[in-house]
Order: C-alpha cells, then structure tokens, then sequence
C-alpha cells in the first residue's frame, strides 16, 4: 500500500477513486451509495487489472482523466459504455445464500435489472446478461447462463433462471459487457430448504 494514490471526482455523487499500482488494482467509493467497487480497465491479461486513470482534473465543465500507460487525455462521461475502445466489462457478485449448513434447492432465480436498454444496431442491439455462480466460496465458478436483457423498448422483460440445482452456501455474478446501460438493483430466489 506504500505506494497508493488516490482523487475525487463529482459525477452526480462524489467518487473516491483509489489506485494500489504495485497490486494492479483500482477500487472507487461511491458516496450516494456508500459502497466500494473495484474499477479495472481491459483487456488485461489476468481477470482485473488497475484502471487506467493516473491523474484527474476538472476543466472546462470536463472530467479528465490521464491514462497511467500511454499519457492520453480522457473525458469522463458516465453516459459512455466503452472504456479506450475497449469493452466495460460490468460484473456484480452477490452475497452468500446460505441457511444453517442445510441443502438449498435454487428453483428459480430473477434479476431485477434495467431492461429494454438495446440499442438500434450494432453490438448491443440484444443486450446479454450472463449469470455463474460459485459453490465453493468463489474458487471456481459455473459456466455462464445468458440471457437477453431486452432489446430497444422491451421494458417488461422478465429475466429469470430455472432449476438451478442445490447448495449449501451458494454466491450468483451478473457479467454484462455489451455497450449498453446498465442497472442491476436486485437478485430474487424462490428456493426451498432440505435436510443436512
């Protein structure tokens, strides 16, 4: 941590953005929602890797940010979907669904999400969501379970998985990386417990 560096930025909230070079790793503090999130920009050769942003100033009603690698000049537009040209890749790990060490059946899952994001051609155009998840406290994880987020105007999608098998602590990940609006607010489980 010796080498740690950090700013803030004002993007509708403030966001305390602090970067660990020596680890390769970024994380942000959102304050509108008093949470940390880790920001990484890709393609890295590993999973994460730090973001790009090495400096930040605010000029003429721009956010700017300068890329630690190549000495560009970024704006910051929280309305873009893609980061140098190259994919946001959004991801959101869930808690652990656990009870008392008994089995849990997962029957049905759904995504409260925003839906009917598409875009009017192009990447996008039927947005995708995968979901995995981990039975082993993040270890190793499933394979990916796409699902269509809703294209242009679809916005009563619904997004559920079915028959999910059994676990005694179980954690689900959304991924989204298609250039779209993203807004995962909730993850609901109709599940029933068994026996140790």
């Amino acid at each position: 941590v010796s080498d740690a560096f950090g700013f803030c930025m004002d993007l509708g909230g403030t966001w305390y953005v602090l970067t660990f070079p020596t680890e390769n790793e970024t994380w942000c503090f959102n304050t509108v929602t008093s949470r940390w999130h880790q920001w990484s920009s890709y393609p890295y050769a590993g999973t994460h890797g730090r973001h790009r942003a090495n400096c930040y100033c605010y000029h003429a009603g721009k956010h700017l940010i300068g890329d630690f690698e190549n000495g560009s000049i970024y704006r910051v537009d929280i309305d873009a979907y893609t980061d140098y040209e190259n994919s946001i890749r959004s991801q959101v790990v869930f808690p652990p669904i656990a009870k008392d060490g008994r089995w849990i059946y997962h029957n049905r899952l759904e995504l409260e999400i925003k839906n009917g994001v598409g875009l009017a051609t192009g990447q996008g155009d039927d947005p995708q969501i995968m979901l995995d998840w981990s039975d082993t406290a993040q270890r190793e994880w499933s394979n990916e379970h796409w699902r269509s987020m809703g294209k242009i105007g679809e916005y009563s999608k619904i997004i559920t998985w079915h028959n999910l098998g059994r676990a005694k602590t179980r954690q689900y990940r959304a991924t989204i990386t298609d250039p779209v609006e993203r807004e995962i607010s909730g993850l609901f489980l109709s599940h029933s417990v068994g026996g140790y």
